[in-house]
């Protein structure tokens, strides 16, 4: 194959030559007009796949990959930034979920004083001991002040839920050093463990020589709703 400019959910991932990765409509592709959109959940992994060709330095290639373990190992204090007691809003799943799970979580929104029975913190600094993580759901324009806090207080571990991420809030976290997750689930990730949800993917689809057709993607890659 020769070189082929790669486009996912509108996001440019740059040139990409003999890509070996193939995604047809049976194997989970949704149609959009005369193309075909990745689904969210597959985003991510093909992120992950082109960050191992030949884009960047081994040394950019590491940067990329952040550590999962802090944030499920022992009993790390992990405050949730935009719980929420709404069971529509995802602020409210989060919470609840890694609850449930027995993690150490404290939740934190200005416009409550408890969430889903527990003593809600109106903001990162109200609470008596740092965090060792934070889990961010909130828009955007908040997460990058949330983010600014945390770095303030000296947390080193940072994780953007979907949709709560922007580019300059990874920006701000890579500057710092701190060490951030985003575009993957909390949830998802909590359920698979604290490995990295790419490799096993990548191990599988190597498999399969050029000219093959891959195993599909829903085979590959699960997302929770």
């Amino acid at each position: 194959m020769g070189r082929h400019r790669i486009h996912v959910r509108g996001l440019n991932l740059g040139v990409h030559r003999n890509c070996h990765l193939l995604f047809r409509p049976s194997q989970g592709l949704e149609a959009c007009g005369n193309s075909y959109r990745t689904p969210s959940c597959a985003v991510a992994f093909i992120q992950k796949a082109l960050s191992q060709t030949e884009f960047g330095s081994c040394q950019e290639k590491e940067k990329m990959k952040p550590d999962l373990k802090p944030f499920f190992e022992g009993k790390a204090l992990i405050a949730v930034v935009g719980a929420s007691n709404n069971p529509e809003k995802y602020g409210y799943k989060v919470y609840k979920d890694l609850k449930s799970a027995g993690m150490n979580v404290v939740p934190v929104n200005p416009n409550h004083d408890t969430i889903q029975n527990d003593r809600c913190y109106h903001t990162l600094s109200d609470i008596p001991d740092v965090p060792n993580a934070i889990s961010v759901i909130t828009p955007p324009a908040a997460t990058e002040k949330i983010v600014a806090e945390a770095i303030k207080l000296g947390i080193k571990n940072i994780w953007l839920q979907p949709g709560a991420e922007s580019e300059k809030a990874i920006s701000m976290c890579e500057k710092a050093g701190v060490n951030v997750v985003s575009r993957i689930c909390i949830m998802v990730q909590r359920r698979i463990g604290p490995k990295d949800p790419f490799d096993e993917i990548m191990d599988q689809l190597e498999k399969y020589d050029e000219g093959t057709t891959p195993p599909k993607a829903s085979d590959l890659i699960h997302c929770d709703d």
